[in-house]
């Protein structure tokens, strides 16, 4: 038997035979996007990306790549910086902010070299934790510009302690090479070396070394108590 299909004649089997090619590379095609969606979901989740890009619009794509570096900008949520002063009395810390890159575009987006007096909020010990040349993380309030504070260090947090306050006589830097150490748990004085032992358990050391009281115990790590003789220093491990 003969068939005309849009003027071609074509016998049964003919017909037949095509549509087993249709429907065989109709399988064919459901199964290379089957594979491709699998893979591209692997993708996605090893990269923890929410949003595939595939899932947008172009629009959607060039909206999100013009506006994103605007909005990292002027709603901030984190920016990272370093301490370069700090008032324990107010807990506030003086912050320069690194040069900070939006992915989109590569623009910078760190609206502030630098920020004054911004509030430091951390545990229950706030700027005592802190010292010039940490690294730190600011959070801005509610995305504003105007209300960052310091919420905690970028990298190796650290425990709380207390701020050293050194007065009197410093004939061998026992006063000075302690006064405003900062993240310390206890104290103790000799005739003229002084020890502070951190939050951390490690023994800072400072004045007269005549006999090695503070150099061979200075840097000592996991210390539990501390105590400073006239001319010695007893450590407890």
């Amino acid at each position: 038997m003969i068939f005309i299909l849009l003027g071609v004649a074509m016998s049964l089997e003919e017909i037949k035979s095509g549509l087993d090619d249709l429907l065989s590379e109709k399988d064919n095609l459901w199964l290379e996007l089957t594979s491709r969606q699998e893979a591209l979901s692997n993708r996605l989740q090893s990269a923890g990306q929410l949003t595939p890009i595939l899932g947008m619009t172009p629009a959607q794509a060039a909206f999100n790549w013009a506006i994103l570096p605007g909005w990292q900008k002027w709603k901030p949520m984190y920016l990272v910086g370093e301490i370069t002063a700090i008032d324990n009395a107010n807990d506030t810390a003086d912050v320069t902010f690194d040069d900070a890159r939006s992915v989109a575009q590569n623009l910078p987006v760190a609206y502030w070299e630098s920020y004054p007096a911004i509030p430091v909020e951390y545990m229950d010990c706030n700027s005592t934790a802190f010292a010039v040349g940490d690294r730190v993380v600011v959070e801005f309030a509610n995305q504003n510009l105007e209300e960052p504070r310091v919420i905690g260090f970028e990298t190796n947090p650290k425990a709380c302690g207390f701020v050293v306050i050194a007065a009197g006589r410093d004939w061998s830097g026992q006063v000075s090479g302690v006064n405003g150490q900062a993240g310390i748990k206890a104290i103790s004085a000799g005739n003229r070396h002084s020890l502070l032992l951190t939050a951390y358990g490690t023994v800072i050391g400072a004045g007269s070394d005549y006999y090695g009281q503070v150099s061979d115990v200075s840097g000592q790590a996991g210390i539990k108590a501390i105590s400073a003789g006239g001319w010695h220093s007893l450590l407890l491990e």
